[in-house]
């Protein structure tokens, strides 16, 4: 909703670039623009009307957190049928590019990223989304 230029779009050409912090600050409140927002690569998404205190707060507490070493996957992950790339934030399956809910994307990219390994419920939450599941409903 940019005069010149959509902000998801924005953020996978800084995501590219750089691992700098990125804040959505907008009007667009459903789940699944929020959901795009982290997908693609937001650190954290604040919808309007908001109280300034707690961007501050926000900002205060992701500078004061240690910054992550970024992913040295980021290649794609190609398989028989399917090939998902997070960079690009595609999928693509039989050779056709598919749209993907951003939580089935991203869920996606986990499970690929840790090929054998299982999980609980719980680690998914935690890791995928970085939430406790007290705070979510399985869907």
């Amino acid at each position: 909703m940019l005069p010149d230029g959509d902000g998801f779009e924005i953020c996978r050409q800084i995501r590219h670039q750089s691992g700098a912090t990125i804040f959505f600050v907008t009007a667009k409140d459903s789940d699944f623009d929020k959901l795009s927002g982290f997908a693609i690569g937001g650190d954290d998404y604040i919808t309007k009307p908001f109280n300034p205190l707690e961007i501050v707060a926000r900002i205060r507490a992701r500078l004061l957190r240690p910054a992550s070493a970024p992913s040295t996957d980021a290649s794609p992950h190609a398989y028989e049928r399917f090939t998902i790339d997070a960079r690009a934030g595609t999928l693509t399956v039989l050779g056709k590019r598919t749209s993907c809910p951003a939580l089935v994307f991203q869920l996606l990219l986990f499970f690929c990223r840790h090929p054998g390994q299982v999980f609980h419920k719980e680690q998914l939450y935690e890791k995928v989304w970085e939430m406790s599941i007290i705070t979510m409903h399985i869907l």
